[in-house]
């Protein structure tokens, strides 16, 4: 790919939005607090007694930018005209890397891009004795960002990220975010 310049995932976002390129990216900084973070699983097989015991938590749902080996584990709630909404793996893709939006993503696109309902599930039975391996990196806005969408000027009454972490953190399971 000599000459071609690769774009990176949040690139891809602004240009889908006809913002500059830069502008999810301005809202990262290293020098900024925030809670950015990057985290490496290994997943063993399970039998399915011990998947009983364990009360199937490789089915929990969350938000988050992930990337994943060439093992079929992630599901996502999907839609088409066919099928309508279900569970579908999440192909593999030699190179590729699978991109999930989550909700803050959805309030600086102005709701444009909504955030990826998945999940981590078993692989199918052809792949069920193979080991996993994940890469999961979350990108969080900066702490002093507000959360107003990047096509507006700034609203005051949207929140910084760090307050809105803050409180989704201390709600979380007990009442809805708005």
């Amino acid at each position: 790919m000599s000459g071609t310049k690769r774009k990176n995932p949040e690139r891809l976002l602004a240009i889908g939005l006809k913002v500059p390129e830069g502008a999810f990216i301005e809202k990262h900084s290293f020098e900024a607090p925030g809670e950015s973070s990057v985290r490496f699983m290994k997943y063993y097989p399970r039998t399915l007694d011990e998947e009983i015991k364990a009360k199937c938590l490789a089915q929990r749902s969350y938000r988050y930018w992930q990337h994943y080996d060439s093992m079929e584990s992630a599901h996502i709630w999907a839609s088409d005209i066919v099928t309508r909404q279900k569970w579908r793996y999440v192909k593999h893709i030699e190179n590729a890397l699978v991109t999930n939006t989550g909700d803050v993503m959805q309030m600086l696109s102005g709701g444009v891009y909504k955030p990826t309902i998945h999940r981590v599930v078993q692989p199918p039975p052809d792949q069920s004795h193979l080991e996993r391996v994940g890469v999961f990196y979350f990108a969080m806005a900066a702490d002093n960002v507000k959360l107003n969408p990047v096509q507006c000027n700034e609203n005051s009454e949207s929140p910084l990220m760090g307050d809105w972490r803050k409180e989704r953190t201390q709600k979380y399971g007990r009442t809805a975010l708005k």
